[in-house]
């Protein structure tokens, strides 16, 4: 779900969704309407500087 650089794309949110769907009787009959950009950030991975 996380690339190298710390980094969630919304592929990797998918999955996620995917995964926890098919076991989650609470999850299951919402996942088409989860907003998924809503649920996730790389705010805080941004932040850091660039290491070399």
């Amino acid at each position: 779900m996380f690339n190298t650089d710390g980094r969630m794309d919304a592929d990797g949110a998918r999955n996620v969704l995917d995964v926890l769907a098919s076991f989650s009787t609470n999850v299951q009959p919402r996942k088409d309407s989860i907003d998924l950009s809503k649920t996730y950030t790389t705010q805080f991975v941004d932040a850091v500087p660039n290491q070399p």
